[in-house]
């Protein structure tokens, strides 16, 4: 387990907590690459992870409520703008998103 902390950074991390960038460093790319970030979990027995993301872990609680200036914010959104492709389990699945809150 490792943690990566930028936020003192005043360079990438005063915008982001991280930021991941395929480049191609000489000519073009060889191949496609499948994904930005790959997760797996080799659990060898029945205490495989539960979740992909804790957002608001027990001791750091994240900002919630019905404004759109919040992390999570509590309001229904109603106007679908598209979906995310994302491989789960090597299907591929779409996450829609919206333009409003």
């Amino acid at each position: 387990m490792g943690v990566v902390d930028m936020g003192a950074s005043t360079n990438t991390g005063a915008t982001y907590g991280a930021v991941f960038d395929f480049t191609s460093f000489s000519g073009s790319r060889g191949v496609r690459p499948t994904a930005f970030i790959g997760f797996g979990d080799d659990a060898q027995n029945s205490l495989g992870v539960l979740n992909l993301f804790d957002i608001g872990r027990s001791a750091s609680p994240v900002s919630t409520g019905a404004s759109g200036n919040v992390l999570f914010c509590t309001n229904t959104p109603t106007t679908p703008a598209g979906s995310l492709r994302v491989l789960i389990n090597g299907a591929i699945r779409y996450i829609q998103v919206f333009t409003t809150q």
